[in-house]
Order: C-alpha cells, then sequence, then structure tokens
C-alpha cells in the first residue's frame, strides 16, 4: 500500500521527519530561486533527506534505514568539503546546517537501525 505516515508511536522520530522534509523543501526552494545553485550540488541535499523521512516510516526496516545512514555519512564528507574548500555555491551557514543535519540523521538511522527487528521468514 502506498502512502506516508509519520511515525506515530514515537513523536522524536516524527520531528526527525518533518525536519528531514522542511530541509528538503529548503534545498528545492533555494534550487528554484538562486541562480548559483546546481542541480549536483543541491540534487542530493533535497534526495537524501526525503530518503531519511521514507526510511523512518513506521514500515522501514533495518536494511533501509541502514543503507540511508549511510548515504548521510557520505553527505557528512561532502558538506565538509563543501565548508573548508569555499567552491560551494551555497553560503557556509547552509553548509554548517547540512552538516549538522547529516551526523544528526546518521547518528538516529544507526540508533533505529539497531532497534528494529531484523525479519528472517522461515
Amino acid at each position: 500500500m502506498f502512502g506516508y505516515s509519520f511515525f506515530n508511536d514515537k513523536p522524536v522520530e516524527a520531528n526527525i521527519q518533518a525536519l528531514n522534509l522542511v530541509a528538503a523543501g529548503l534545498a528545492a526552494f533555494q534550487l528554484a530561486t538562486d541562480p548559483d545553485a546546481t542541480y549536483s550540488e543541491m540534487g542530493p541535499r533535497i534526495l537524501i533527506p526525503v530518503l531519511t523521512a521514507l526510511s523512518l516510516q513506521k514500515n522501514g526496516g533495518f536494511f533501509s534505514r541502514f543503507c540511508t545512514s549511510l548515504l548521510n555519512a557520505a553527505s557528512i564528507g561532502a558538506a565538509y568539503s563543501g565548508i573548508t574548500s569555499g567552491s560551494s555555491a551555497v553560503d557556509d551557514t547552509t553548509n554548517k546546517f547540512v552538516l549538522a543535519l547529516h551526523l544528526f540523521n546518521t547518528g538516529s538511522l544507526l540508533i533505529n537501525a539497531a532497534e528494529s527487528p531484523i525479519a528472517v521468514k522461515p
């Protein structure tokens, strides 16, 4: 069944989902309005928070949360590179917010992945 549902049983996960969807919306808005923003830089900033919010659904399993945490970990390096190199089209404040978001997402996804049972079918 298709559809999106917030993690209603745990309000912390629902807030993480909302934060990621707001971050994806802000990145999409910046891509649409900023002439210096590129698809190669803003595309992952839209896609990864959406995938993070989707993997935190009630039916999200271990594999989806673990893989999304790996994507967030890779994005930590990309955001850090944007801050230190100065070659990013996005300002440093936004890059620092994205870095903090991906650090937070990686930690919360790994904690949730450890708590979610691995379904084994006989």
